[in-house]
């Protein structure tokens, strides 16, 4: 026993000077003005995708000062995350030295760190009942159709838009994709867990499996996800054993390490709120008004500044009294999900607004009531209710809806499925604006155009075949598909379409590994003697391109943030006699090179075309038997080239060979 005791003792004053998290808050920050500094804080390439879109780096972007964490460290703080959205870091750190640093020139403030709780989820196993076993036309969707057919996604995938070319996000606690049956084919890019620091998001906890699988699931007859096309990136911000506890900061990191990643839009079902004690956040104090939680407001930077759609649970706290909400559902730029059972009604649990400033949440409804879900086991599926299961099928009518029309911002995305739920007309603070309708929300941006097109090679024609459909009669004679080949001139062709198939021919020679830029334009009626006319993309750096393989290709869309080279090198055939290496230097200011090499003598020509397949420069020349090097220097001749991505192209021996190279002022 008096062992024991001493144990005790002395253990105790250890736990006795641990203290809560606390954010550090700092009053400004350095901008430095060369792109290569924030090399750590954007991972290899994604600097250049960004430039790709004519991003410039801005106060966002840039990590918090150096100078400041080191003089925390010296403290005997301990950081535990940074954040540069917030200009802030996370710390644990003893009174004593708390109040050192409070008093640090360039310290603005310290606030703790919120322990926030995260409603849970019911799952039970399938048995069968109420919607879950309905068929859909098209896919085998499984006992899952009824959630995919309740909120529209069906009627895209009918038309080939399944999310192909997007980054989603998936912020949630661990998930087991790599060995459930139905998250076998997932294409997951990346994925880190903010509680173990590692990149491994597995764990006990099947909430994040459930909800992965409601968006990435590709297992035709046993379940179907909502945007199963789509390339994935997963956080887990949430520490499994302790079931509802979480520290915001991390979940304020994940976020902020999805952007870096070159997301384009995420799903957070991990909504929080207040312990049982008080803690936390709460609606009496006025917590949920989109300016007060750190995770609302890192959302809202994440969706006003950063262009990555944000969507997110309500929340389970029933709708019976006003201001059920959870953060981070209260912001201004987020998508709220609340939760309709698999007849359009109201789920008892789903979470109601007002938001504390008065605003209509939640922004919209999806099947949360009965959803099949994949479990932690790699062959178990169960059925699950929660809006945690709702908002990821709402993410996917987003991540569809930008797979055709990249270029929207998160704003018009929100306000197009607002527009097309069925309580637009009327909201109120249980339903919001009611069950969305994604192709209807599509529509409102353009026509609805296939993610891929079929192509084949019949006697040296192309031949495209694909989808397109629009809520207005299409006039069949306007309808024209525009093409552009570097080095040839740009052409325009009219396609046949018949029941929303359609197929152009396209006269030519053409050979494996060509590649193409194309895009639509047309007009349809509206209201009787009017028309509308419509471009497809609505942006020219939007076109997609097209490399016509050995026997069929698909047209892949170009993502925000990574748009795709002219002629992709893969598809070169190997030459000894005919080489090209690398661009160097790359990036490049103020000339880029390319060195060939070749058997014998011959002309050649170098194009330089910029993102947007503008020609800038041309140049013409003899390449000598052996080494040789060509060079580019835009300056030299007068041109002023802006940060981004050029192509080089290079015609010779009856060939033509893509280098890509970044220009870096």
């Amino acid at each position: 026993m008096t062992l024991r005791l001493l144990l005790v003792f002395l253990i105790l004053p250890v736990y006795g000077q641990a203290q809560q998290r606390h954010w550090i808050f700092f009053e400004s920050k350095p901008t430095v003005t060369s792109l290569s500094r924030l090399s750590v804080v954007f991972p290899d390439g994604q600097i250049e995708e960004k430039l790709a879109t004519g991003w410039s780096p801005d106060w966002y972007d840039y990590p918090v000062d150096p100078r400041m964490i080191l003089q925390i460290e010296q403290t005997g703080a301990v950081i535990h995350r940074q954040s540069r959205w917030l200009n802030a870091v996370s710390v644990t750190a003893t009174a004593d030295q708390l109040s050192r640093i409070s008093q640090m020139k360039g310290v603005a403030g310290l606030e703790p760190v919120k322990q926030l709780v995260r409603p849970r989820e019911t799952m039970v196993p399938v048995t069968g009942s109420d919607g879950l076993l309905k068929q859909s036309p098209g896919l085998d969707y499984g006992p899952g159709a009824t959630q995919i057919r309740l909120t529209g996604l069906d009627r895209l995938h009918r038309l080939g838009i399944t999310g192909r070319g997007i980054r989603v996000g998936v912020q949630d606690a661990g998930t087991k994709w790599r060995t459930h049956e139905a998250l076998l084919g997932a294409t997951v890019l990346a994925e880190y867990d903010f509680v173990e620091k590692d990149t491994d998001v597995t764990g006990d906890d099947s909430h994040g499996t459930a909800v992965f699988s409601l968006m990435a699931a590709n297992l035709p007859g046993k379940m179907i996800g909502g945007t199963f096309g789509s390339e994935f990136l997963l956080t887990k911000t949430e520490y499994s054993p302790t079931e509802t506890q979480i520290e915001e900061d991390n979940w304020v990191a994940g976020i902020e390490w999805l952007e870096s990643m070159g997301v384009d839009i995420m799903n957070s079902s991990l909504g929080y709120t207040t312990f049982d004690d008080g803690s936390g956040y709460t609606y009496a104090n006025g917590d949920f008004d989109g300016q007060t939680t750190k995770c609302t407001i890192a959302a809202d930077i994440a969706a006003r500044d950063k262009n990555l759609a944000v969507f997110v649970a309500a929340g389970n706290e029933g709708n019976l009294v006003p201001g059920t909400l959870i953060a981070p559902s209260d912001g201004f730029y987020v998508f709220s999900s609340g939760a309709v059972r698999f007849d359009s009604t109201l789920a008892s649990f789903s979470s109601s607004g007002p938001t504390n400033d008065g605003r209509i949440k939640p922004d919209g409804l999806s099947m949360g009531s009965g959803n099949l879900i994949a479990t932690n086991s790699k062959l178990v599926y169960a059925s699950g209710n929660g809006t945690s299961y709702a908002s990821p099928l709402s993410a996917s009518a987003g991540a569809l809806i930008l797979s055709v029309y990249p270029e929207l911002t998160p704003s018009d995305l929100n306000q197009y499925l607002r527009e097309s739920a069925d309580r637009f007309t009327n909201p109120d603070n249980r339903y919001g604006h009611g069950v969305i309708h994604p192709l209807n929300a599509l529509y409102k941006a353009g026509p609805a155009v296939s993610n891929t097109f079929t192509a084949t090679l019949q006697n040296g024609n192309l031949v495209l075949s694909g989808f397109l459909a629009w809520n207005r009669p299409f006039i069949h004679d306007s309808l024209r598909f525009h093409f552009h080949r570097p080095g040839v001139a740009d052409q325009s062709f009219t396609p046949v379409l018949s029941d929303s198939a359609l197929t152009v021919t396209i006269p030519n020679q053409w050979q494996p590994g060509d590649t193409v830029w194309f895009s639509l334009t047309g007009a349809a009626g509206s209201q009787p003697g009017q028309v509308v006319s419509f471009n497809w993309p609505t942006k020219p750096e939007f076109r997609r391109y097209l490399v016509i393989g050995q026997s069929e290709t698909t047209a892949k869309n170009i993502r925000r943030g990574s748009f795709k080279p002219v002629i992709d090198t893969v598809y070169e055939k190997p030459d000894p006699d005919f080489t090209i290496g690398h661009a160097y230097p790359n990036p490049f200011n103020p000339s880029v090179s390319l060195k060939v090499t070749t058997t014998r003598s011959s002309g050649f020509q170098l194009q330089v075309f910029d993102i947007t397949g503008r020609l800038v420069s041309t140049s013409d020349g003899v390449l000598q038997r052996g080494v040789n090097y060509l060079s580019w220097n835009p300056q030299s001749s007068g041109y002023q080239p802006a940060s981004g991505i050029y192509f080089l192209v290079v015609h010779s021996q009856n060939q033509t060979k893509v280098r890509k190279a970044v220009f870096l002022k």
